[in-house]
């Protein structure tokens, strides 16, 4: 009985494998199966700026993603901190899973032996987890810039109600810029100088449009020397249950070595020529009220 339970659980969880590779293909995202922490409503208002691993396959150890990490092992390398989310290539997390059942009785980590049971209980916390990150992806676009080698990644998430007094849902969105060119090889540097925002509701009907060209964001204008990352989280209000948000960042290319800017600051990028002046596009996103 033991042993069909295990093979039911181990087909479950390559099911969810598979169906997380294919929304991460079909997301423009390079064929990189990312994982991400829910949005922290604590974290609304809040920026980051760090460092990406050099080969771009981000790996954090969280409680979030903790069930399926178990599964990996010694399957990928080196594992380093990231803000917000994970990333490997889709067939990893395949080999993950056959290599967590196939060695149940080893060591994974710091974990004591695992007998059958405990190996049961750790394949339905990552079946939940990777229906989790499938609820997050529905709700999240990526658009790739090839020719600078630019990533902008949105996710939203409803995180209240707005008030007893004006119905409606607040969503928060977490936005994610990556310089992926290498550090050792390229100078090419972006600042972001502001956004350009259309909300729309269940109805398709635009509720809200924010024109910020030079407004940076949530008060910075970081900029991205190759291999970093910016990340902030923010908000809207919503008189719908859904609704879809989309827009663009405006972006210039810098000098290599040029300063992180507060907005306020009058910043040299302001005056570039417009061939040093270029669109960062955040493809459609979903505002769900999944849980409200």
């Amino acid at each position: 009985m033991s042993k069909l339970v295990t093979l039911s659980l181990y087909k479950m969880l390559l099911r969810e494998c598979r169906s997380l590779a294919v929304a991460a293909a079909k997301s423009n995202n390079k064929a990189c199966c990312i994982l991400q922490r829910p949005l922290d409503p604590n974290e609304y208002g809040q920026s980051r700026l760090f460092d990406l691993p050099l080969n771009h396959h981000h790996r954090e150890k969280s409680s979030q993603v903790n069930a399926i990490l178990k599964f990996v092992a010694g399957s990928i390398c080196e594992d380093r901190r990231m803000p917000s989310v994970t990333g490997f290539a889709p067939e990893v997390l395949e080999l993950a899973v056959k290599s967590g059942f196939r060695r149940s009785s080893e060591y994974f980590g710091d974990d004591l032996h695992l007998d059958a049971r405990k190996a049961q209980g750790m394949a339905i916390a990552a079946i939940r987890e990777l229906q989790m990150q499938m609820t997050l992806w529905e709700q999240t676009s990526v658009n790739y810039d090839e020719t600078r080698n630019i990533v902008c990644m949105a996710t939203s998430s409803c995180i209240g109600k707005v008030t007893a007094e004006k119905p409606g849902q607040f969503f928060g969105y977490r936005i994610r810029i990556e310089n992926r060119n290498d550090p050792s090889t390229s100078d090419t540097t972006v600042q972001l100088l502001g956004r350009t925002w259309d909300i729309y509701n269940a109805r398709k009907e635009k509720v809200s449009y924010i024109h910020a060209p030079q407004g940076g964001a949530v008060g910075h204008h970081p900029v991205l020397h190759p291999g970093e990352c910016f990340e902030y989280m923010s908000g809207t209000d919503l008189n719908t249950m859904h609704g879809t948000m989309c827009g663009y960042f405006n972006m210039a290319l810098v000098k290599k070595g040029t300063s992180y800017g507060q907005v306020g600051d009058s910043l040299d990028a302001f005056n570039l020529d417009e061939e040093f002046i270029f669109k960062l596009p955040v493809e459609p996103f979903q505002l769900a009220a999944t849980n409200a």
